[in-house]
């Protein structure tokens, strides 16, 4: 019995569009469906998450109320004693139902009861219930923002209680840093946000904190804080480190803030060493562009000098000299029109 449809609620696709002459409605997260407001931003998002159901308008209420209170007999059934309604293979194995069941009970169900007892039996078939004694659910989120908590999402896991306290997401998941490739995981909080408040550190820093249920909320949601990997870019003037800056995997460096300096008092007078650049080669002849080198990795660039000392006027307004017997002079004049 695969891909039954027990449900006048059907999982909307995502080559479907919104119709607004239609009903919508969301999985609550605890086998009960409310109703949907469409929203353009999250309906690219729940739909292909699978969270979005139509109600059938051919639907009547007859079809709505078919499967009620004795469907959960039924079931029990099943999962209990599958031989006395189906053919099964030898262990008496529950048949593999798949698809989805709506179930229109009049007396609730405790949410764990479905999720540790029936579910488990038929873990290909998505239950529906009109009535339900929700439990206390976390969901542990690693969205695809750093920023932000209405975006596309990778579910690192749930848990479900009925009553204490949800179990440390740290010692349960570990490192997801895996998840999101170029980005370092450091802990838990309550929002997404690189400037959250962490609640959990990877490092030990900070331990998960034990808190009380709130009777009135039954989802609670924790982010993952995961910010993009800086690499270690090292820039060397010869053999001599001259300064470290951590660049953002994927992005260019600008360099160091000032330019490295070379004692020039050995040289002829008049003469000074010209800095040209830098470079991932050490003793390049030829600076390169570093606004159009991304860093992936850690890397290291060295200083680009002039291969030959340059005159210390070279890259002076010339309009300020003359030359008188090969020497440089001052050709500035004062307000009077005397040569100074």
């Amino acid at each position: 019995m695969t891909k039954v449809q027990w449900s006048p609620y059907i999982q909307v696709s995502e080559d479907e569009d919104y119709d607004s002459t239609l009903s919508y409605f969301e999985d609550n997260g605890h086998y009960g469906l409310t109703p949907y407001s469409y929203n353009v931003d999250n309906w690219k998002v729940k739909v292909p998450n699978g969270e979005i159901y139509r109600l059938d308008p051919d639907a009547v209420a007859a079809d709505i109320n078919q499967i009620d209170d004795s469907a959960l007999v039924m079931l029990n059934q099943f999962a209990d004693d599958s031989s006395q309604l189906f053919r099964t293979d030898e262990n008496n194995i529950v048949p593999n139902i798949t698809g989805f069941i709506y179930v229109k009970n009049a007396t609730a169900v405790n949410e764990v009861t479905i999720r540790n007892q029936l579910q488990p039996k038929f873990p290909n078939l998505t239950f529906f219930f009109e009535n339900v004694n929700e439990a206390y659910t976390a969901k542990f989120l690693l969205m695809d923002a750093d920023e932000g908590e209405n975006g596309t999402y990778t579910l690192i896991g749930s848990q479900t209680i009925e009553s204490g306290w949800f179990s440390d997401p740290i010692a349960l998941y570990g490192d997801i840093s895996r998840q999101k490739p170029n980005h370092d995981f450091h802990g838990w909080a309550a929002t997404n946000s690189l400037s959250a408040t962490l609640l959990a550190t990877l490092d030990g820093s900070k331990t998960w904190p034990v808190s009380t249920l709130d009777t009135n909320k039954h989802t609670y949601y924790f982010y993952a804080i995961c910010p993009i990997h800086s690499w270690t870019v090292k820039f060397f003037d010869g053999s001599s480190l001259y300064d470290t800056v951590y660049v953002p995997h994927g992005t260019p460096t600008t360099g160091p803030a000032s330019i490295p300096w070379r004692d020039d008092s050995a040289l002829q007078l008049k003469q000074t060493y010209q800095f040209l650049g830098w470079n991932r080669t050490n003793n390049a002849t030829e600076p390169m562009d570093l606004s159009g080198f991304n860093i992936i990795s850690d890397t290291t660039f060295y200083s680009v000098w002039n291969s030959e000392p340059a005159s210390v006027y070279d890259n002076v307004h010339p309009e300020w000299f003359e030359v008188v017997n090969n020497n440089y002079t001052f050709g500035f004049t004062n307000e009077n029109g005397c040569e100074i």
